[in-house]
């Protein structure tokens, strides 16, 4: 992944931002997993794997297909479903409004993070998880206070207060954290540690940058190494576990309407899926879901080839948009997830999978 962008600039694109097309290539597509057993296991899941493609949409799965030769990890997955993103206050949703609705089954205003549109306190699938008993843990190549991971754990009106956001963190549950924004932690105005904090608590923290993480030619191979890292130290967990995992440059990347780079994203998060697909699909206990916050970009897809391994596509916007986002799911309890339905039923599908083996 190192020298993907360098590759994809070096294979032609055109600069333009903002509906001029764009087109480039990716002569090093990565290989799938084979999985052995896709059929939908009518079993109860151990430990569930939710993956949030941070601004992913249809257009983006369908870019990273052409881009990586017609095959994707993602596409492996036997059951596709829909979902519909709007938040209670706007029809566009952010990603606070989209995190909290995927962690917790609410709809949420947009900026606010575990409330309620009332400010009302919300329940996350990581409170639910410890509660049975499960250990719990968040991957996310972007701070681990930015809005999607800290849906899962923070109660906020705003999203920026990220400082404010990390001593929800430091006050909550979480067993396994990997990411960035290490500065919310130690370069604070209050002079606390927030990461010795942590470690003093016995959980695992590990944050690789004062910030996001850099570009995938920049951080490399981490997302993958630090999701798998995650499962291996919560597996250790007799009941089982919840770990969310994010790709949340996808987001970024589409924000800036920078076809390559969002494109090197997605395949990072594809070759991330894979390596957590063939785990479940080796221990055949664990029900793994893939999908989005929101679409980010108006991304059309207009020419491409999967044999040329080639793109063209352009942004329609600099923002999100209001596309339904795809729902992959593999494993046990997966079989539900089809349809189309609202984010907000997304969370409360995973606790009814889980329901008969707690």
């Amino acid at each position: 992944m190192k020298t993907l962008i360098g590759i994809l600039l070096a294979a032609g694109i055109a600069t333009a931002i903002g509906g001029e097309p764009q087109t480039c290539g990716n002569p090093a597509p990565h290989p799938v997993v084979c999985l052995e057993n896709p059929t939908p296991a009518a079993t109860a899941p151990k430990n569930i794997i939710l993956m949030i493609g941070d601004g992913m949409s249809l257009q983006h799965v369908q870019a990273a297909w052409l881009a990586n030769g017609g095959k994707l990890n993602i596409m492996q997955c036997p059951v596709v479903g829909l979902a519909r993103t709007t938040s209670a206050s706007h029809t566009i949703t952010d990603s606070a409004a989209g995190g909290t609705a995927l962690a917790t089954g609410s709809k949420a205003l947009n900026k606010q993070l575990g409330l309620d549109p009332k400010g009302n306190k919300l329940d996350s699938l990581a409170v639910w998880a410890k509660q049975k008993g499960m250990g719990t843990g968040i991957v996310t190549t972007k701070t681990v206070t930015d809005a999607t991971p800290a849906a899962f754990y923070a109660h906020n009106p705003n999203r920026a207060d990220e400082d404010a956001i990390a001593l929800d963190l430091a006050a909550g549950s979480i067993d396994v954290i990997f990411g960035g924004g290490a500065k919310h932690f130690t370069q604070r105005k209050d002079g606390r540690n927030l990461l010795e904090e942590i470690t003093r608590q016995g959980r695992t923290i590990r944050l690789a940058t004062p910030g996001h993480y850099g570009t995938p030619a920049e951080r490399g191979d981490i997302l993958r190494q630090t999701s798998l890292e995650a499962v291996n130290r919560l597996r250790q967990n007799p009941q089982g576990y919840f770990l969310m995992i994010e790709g949340s440059k996808i987001d970024l990347a589409s924000h800036a309407n920078n076809l390559p780079e969002t494109i090197a994203e997605m395949l990072d998060f594809d070759l991330t899926a894979g390596a957590i697909l063939a785990e479940a699909a080796k221990d055949g206990n664990t029900l793994v879901i893939i999908t989005a916050d929101h679409e980010c970009g108006g991304l059309s897809i207009l020419d491409g080839n999967p044999a040329s391994r080639t793109v063209t596509a352009a942004f329609s916007t600099g923002n999100h948009s209001g596309i339904v986002v795809p729902v992959y799911a593999f494993g046990p309890g997966s079989a539900s997830f089809t349809g189309t339905y609202e984010n907000t039923d997304i969370p409360v599908k995973i606790k009814q999978a889980a329901s008969t083996s707690r």
